[in-house]
């Protein structure tokens, strides 16, 4: 919840409390909004372009076949030392939902949640896990339901963290946890 920031480079600000990047320009609540999935930011060319061509990493139908292996197990390791199945976990910002699938292998009550209608449809389709589309806040989602809310390199991307994550808590049973990781970037030199 720090508002003051540290220079990172250019486009980030570090958190003087905890570290956290945070985009100095980053886009409106409205703007990371899905509603037309061909142009808006997060929608299919987030996926199938921007990931590859712009930052490097795999697209879509590589990273459902390596996250298994290089992601999900690592988490799901994480995930166990806190909160045994059956537990109902969300994981918001769910991708294409591999580690949903494998939470639910592992006897877990797991779904997720994606902004784009695209990759949604890409994750129920390819695994066969229930996925929804929306913000967390726009679901109707019963206070102190929930024992985890994962976020995986989901919590840089929130256009307001701090209102966010409230209204996780609030969406968490008493015990509940927050399973968050985020990206670990080196500084310029």
């Amino acid at each position: 919840g720090s508002t003051k920031l540290i220079p990172f480079s250019p486009e980030y600000g570090s958190c003087s409390n905890c570290g956290t990047l945070v985009s100095l320009a980053g886009l409106s609540a409205e703007e990371l909004l899905v509603t037309n999935d061909e142009t808006d930011f997060y929608g299919k060319k987030y996926w199938l372009n921007h990931q590859s061509s712009d930052l490097g990493f795999p697209d879509i139908y590589q990273r459902a076949r390596n996250d298994l292996s290089e992601r999900n197990l690592h988490w799901l390791k994480a995930l166990l030392k806190f909160c045994l199945p059956p537990a109902k976990v969300l994981e918001l910002g769910c991708s294409h939902g591999s580690f949903v699938a494998l939470m639910r292998q592992a006897g877990y009550d797991a779904s997720g949640i994606e902004l784009s209608p695209w990759v949604v449809d890409f994750g129920k389709n390819l695994y066969e896990v229930p996925i929804s589309v929306a913000p967390v806040e726009a679901h109707d989602i019963v206070h102190g339901s929930l024992d985890v809310i994962a976020l995986m390199d989901v919590l840089e991307h929130l256009p307001d963290p701090v209102g966010t994550m409230a209204h996780c808590l609030n969406l968490l049973k008493p015990d509940g946890l927050l399973l968050i990781q985020t990206p670990c970037f080196k500084e310029a030199i």
